[in-house]
């Protein structure tokens, strides 16, 4: 599939889980971390939908929440994507589960195309360099029916990262060999001194390619996008990591 054919028929997964605890007290229930506010103007969740717009038409944006926020991201995205396109987690079983469902869903209504699935709290200030490092992304997908991990170049060792060993160049990227999470350091200071690059929650895939996964992923990298956190601490999750393959983008 051609990039600008997976383009028109691509969709953007943000996830918004959690329970709203990770900077308590301010963070609670009533508003979880995608509901702040780093410009005091807009919300993390408002920059990241406004950020995937050039690439992809609204009513291709779904945000999945957590059952116990789904009032308040009820009221976040309204006048910005269709409301139908909350979707709504009926039970926490980590990221991997979360997005299985969330996609899930979009293939039934939409059909087959590649998804991005992409995190709801990140602060990114190059948008338009990661809007092209996401659509090299959903291309690579499309083109290899594979799952699409994008990786960020590291600027220290961080033993609170995941890293992705680089392998034989893909396309516009590169497959990966091997995922290290959170190393210790003097792992960390082998793998990045090595060009390896740090996971990020973002990744693409054709959903009917996505039980066979597993074993075969691809992922861009930009230099350009860093993360408002100090690194990923999610759990690490098989089905969207094993035997992965990246991809650098050239931007």
């Amino acid at each position: 599939m051609a990039r600008s054919s997976a383009l028109h028929r691509a969709s953007v997964l943000i996830i918004a889980g959690g329970r709203g605890t990770r900077f308590w007290p301010a963070s609670r229930e009533a508003k979880p971390k995608p509901l702040f506010s780093i410009d005091g103007k807009t919300s993390l969740l408002a920059d990241t939908i406004a950020r995937h717009l050039p690439l992809v038409p609204r009513e291709r944006i779904f945000v999945l929440a957590a059952a116990a926020h789904q009032a308040p991201f009820r009221r976040a995205i309204r006048g910005l994507i269709p409301s139908q396109n909350l979707i709504v987690e009926p039970d926490a079983r980590g990221t991997a589960v979360a997005i299985a469902y969330g996609a899930a869903i979009i293939k039934r209504r939409l059909g087959d195309g590649v998804i991005a699935s992409v995190a709801a709290d990140h602060y990114i200030a190059t948008a338009e360099q990661y809007r092209r490092t996401l659509a090299d992304a959903i291309g690579l997908a499309a083109a290899n029916d594979s799952i699409v991990a994008i990786g960020i170049p590291p600027t220290r060792p961080e033993t609170g990262y995941g890293y992705q060993k680089i392998g034989a160049k893909v396309g516009p990227g590169f497959r990966i060999e091997k995922f290290v999470e959170k190393p210790p350091l003097a792992t960390a200071r082998r793998m990045v001194a090595a060009g390896a690059t740090c996971g990020t929650p973002r990744c693409s895939w054709r959903p009917r390619g996505r039980s066979r996964g597993n074993s075969r992923h691809i992922a861009p990298r930009s230099a350009s996008r860093r993360k408002s956190s100090r690194g990923h601490r999610g759990r690490n999750s098989p089905a969207l990591t094993a035997g992965c393959g990246t991809i650098r983008s050239t931007a």
